[in-house]
């Protein structure tokens, strides 16, 4: 094949991608006028963005080992917990999406042998490995532990630990700087029709025929504030980057922010605040594009308030009060989103918790609540959705609970590590590129922990796996820019 064609074969497939894009819009459209069960729109969109992978394993950018990867971002991103919730039936064991897919990428990952280990040992220094080691294996104790005394519900914990394992995949995906550079046109549909479908549950005429509005069963509101979030921490990361896409990028940060502040997740507004602040000191002047975003939804806000847009103001009210409703099992005496409420959860779990303060209560183990808290203590299946545990509402609380002051101090070490290690390199990188999606990166992980001190986050598996796959980009990252030269554009 000559050259020639060969560069004319490459350049079909963003027109190819484009096509696929409009069928994704229009099968939104669709979802206004034609009812459809919300299994069967996942179902559709997860196979459009097969496609969409497709191309790139076309270009030689994935391989069919990445797809499992992606699709779980991706189908996450747009759909939250209604897709990280669905999964296979194995007897009384329902086994989810997230798990499928970690245990698919991972045999991927074993296939290639020692050669992901040397890659591993290449791109993660060698006191974080020891310490994210240790960490697994404690948890795997755990694990094995609490699954001989509470059977199935000692399973529900592994994300307290074993979700470690997408920085391996993170990192094993990234090790290729063709995807790294690529990483963010790859997930480019994830980003718009996330922000699309935000659009459509908040302002779409809303009735019974509206398939979507089937989706808000399975929405809970922290889940979207933080894609919300990270969108506008990494939109304003590249802003000035970007040549072609700097009035997309501003819409992605209007909607998100907008839709944050709707849905009233002020745990979000704290962790994004604080994440803005360091992107404030890092990027100084070109921090100043969220100033006009930020006063652009400011005014949004009020003729939204004012005239009662599109006739659809107590629609937009009884949404958002959908999106923002707890576990029907658990029925509380404050509102879950109360401080006070907080307290009193955070005081009953830390009291339980040191009884045992080195190692903790172990996995499957829940706390027994008063009526400060609920008025019935809630009965608790084995795994699931729904199955009535009233997690603490503060990861490092949570972790403690389960895992004791040994798990928290190892938690908390490589999390550090990990920030600093990137935190360090920034002054030293070499591509523009890389360091962008580094400072976004590690604004990520911020806005993570500081809403995951207020809300469930990491007991949750449709936000917990974002923080270790922000880890694993750090890591990646950092190695990436040491070891090549990318192209700045």
């Amino acid at each position: 094949m000559s050259s020639t064609t060969a560069e004319k074969g490459l350049s079909m497939y963003p027109k190819i991608r484009l096509y696929i894009l409009a069928v994704m819009y229009l099968m939104f459209v669709i979802y206004l006028f034609v009812f459809l069960p919300h299994d069967v729109v996942i179902v559709i969109h997860i196979g459009l963005l097969l496609l969409w992978l497709f191309t790139f394993r076309l270009e030689r950018v994935l391989t069919v080992y990445d797809f499992p990867l992606l699709v779980l971002v991706m189908g996450t991103l747009v759909f939250g917990r209604a897709f990280s919730i669905t999964g296979l039936k194995f007897g009384n064991l329902e086994v989810y999406i997230t798990e499928i897919v970690l245990l698919l990428s991972l045999a991927a990952i074993l296939l290639r042998g020692k050669k992901a280990w040397n890659d591993w040992e290449r791109i993660v220094p060698p006191k974080i490995s020891l310490l994210l080691i240790l960490y697994f294996l404690m948890g795997t104790v755990y694990l094995i532990a609490g699954y001989w005394i509470w059977g199935f519900k000692a399973l529900r914990d592994i994300v307290f630990c074993h979700y470690a394992l997408f920085i391996l995949l993170t990192t094993d995906f990234l090790r290729s700087s063709r995807k790294l550079k690529r990483v963010v046109d790859i997930i480019a549909p994830a980003l718009l029709f996330s922000i699309l479908y935000g659009l459509i549950v908040l302002f779409a005429k809303g009735h019974s025929r509206v398939s979507l509005r089937d989706l808000l069963v399975d929405t809970k509101s922290f889940n979207v504030t933080l894609y919300y979030g990270l969108f506008i921490l990494f939109g304003i990361c590249f802003y000035a980057y970007t040549k072609r896409w700097k009035i997309v990028t501003i819409l992605v940060m209007y909607w998100a922010l907008l839709f944050m502040i709707l849905f009233r997740v002020r745990a979000g507004w704290a962790g994004l605040i604080v994440a803005l602040l360091f992107l404030a000191v890092i990027l100084r002047k070109e921090f100043l594009i969220f100033v006009p975003v930020f006063l652009l939804v400011l005014a949004s806000l009020f003729f939204i308030n004012k005239y009662n847009l599109q006739g659809k103001k107590q629609v937009l009210h009884k949404v958002t009060q959908e999106i923002q409703g707890i576990n029907p099992t658990v029925r509380t005496n404050f509102s879950s989103r109360n401080a006070a409420w907080r307290i009193h959860l955070w005081e009953l779990y830390l009291k339980q918790a040191f009884q045992y303060p080195l190692t903790g209560r172990g996995f499957g183990s829940q706390p027994l609540l008063d009526r400060r808290i609920t008025h019935k203590q809630p009965e608790i299946s084995d795994i699931g959705p729904d199955s009535g545990i009233l997690p603490a509402h503060n990861h490092i609380i949570g972790l403690t609970y389960k895992m004791g002051i040994m798990g928290l101090l190892l938690f908390t070490a490589f999390n550090v590590l990990v920030f600093t290690h990137g935190c360090c390199y920034l002054s030293k990188c070499k591509s523009e590129y890389n360091r962008r999606l580094l400072i976004g990166s590690l604004a990520g992980l911020i806005y993570w922990h500081g809403i995951a001190l207020l809300f469930d986050v990491l007991e949750s598996p449709p936000t917990a796996i974002f923080l270790w796959i922000l880890l694993g980009m750090v890591l990646a990252i950092v190695h990436d820019d040491e070891s090549h030269v990318p192209e700045q554009h």
